[in-house]
């Protein structure tokens, strides 16, 4: 269980959640785009996951496993200062990409509308958390436990490490059916007219196939265009 309590964490701060990252990982980038998204305020921490200097031991405390992301949450933030009987601050370490994505999606509200004297008031385009829409929430599983952990990231990386044409070819149809069946009819996110969570879990892997297949981008081909134009507009 990639999820734990702790009354201390070796990362000092008072009232800040802290971010524990490594740039180049797919799955901790998932996690940093569901942050920036929703507009959390936190501190990025990158370490290296290789070489001479190694995995610093304030980081294996966290995670004993070594792994990134780590979102140390610290919960002092979500606490009524003013109660009686509030005590010392208390966070939650949590060492697992989805693990931080249901975490963000359960625990935040809403960002307040914002409005001035000449324009109508707007909400900033924010990760949409506990969505109440039941077909909303089924898209967003459907994304977070068939698509992309069933489907999209073995048949990906397949294509990738064992480059052939029939493995090239079981991904394009497998991204030719996602894009039909699978991507919402009036978008322009994956689940509706809000990002979520899938759509954070979704990006780094979808970026990354792009860039070794260049099947999603602008291309001149017609088939192209009629097979991923729901993907390369998302």
């Amino acid at each position: 269980m990639a999820y734990r309590s702790s009354t201390s964490t070796t990362i000092k701060s008072s009232h800040q959640h802290k971010f524990v990252t490594n740039k180049m990982c797919p799955f901790a980038q998932k996690a940093w785009i569901a942050l920036e998204t929703s507009s959390t305020p936190y501190q990025m921490i990158e370490i290296s996951l290789y070489g001479p200097n190694g995995k610093p031991d304030w980081f294996l405390d966290m995670n004993p496993y070594g792994t990134v992301p780590v979102l140390s949450w610290n919960d002092d933030d979500q606490k009524e200062k003013n109660n009686p009987s509030y005590s010392s601050p208390s966070t939650i370490i949590l060492t697992d990409s989805e693990d931080i994505l249901t975490h963000l999606a359960s625990n935040l509200q809403p960002l307040p509308l914002s409005s001035s004297s000449t324009t109508t008031p707007t909400r900033p385009q924010q990760l949409l958390t506990n969505p109440t829409n039941p077909s909303t929430q089924q898209s967003i599983e459907t994304w977070r436990k068939t698509i992309l952990p069933k489907q999209l990231l073995p048949i990906g990386k397949q294509a990738v490490l064992q480059k052939s044409k029939q493995n090239k070819q079981k991904l394009m149809n497998l991204l030719q059916d996602i894009n039909d069946h699978h991507m919402h009819p009036d978008g322009p996110f994956l689940c509706g007219t809000e990002p979520t969570v899938a759509d954070c879990a979704a990006f780094p892997f979808l970026w990354r196939i792009d860039e070794e297949f260049g099947p999603l981008m602008e291309s001149s081909s017609s088939s192209h265009s009629e097979c991923y134009g729901k993907i390369r507009s998302w």
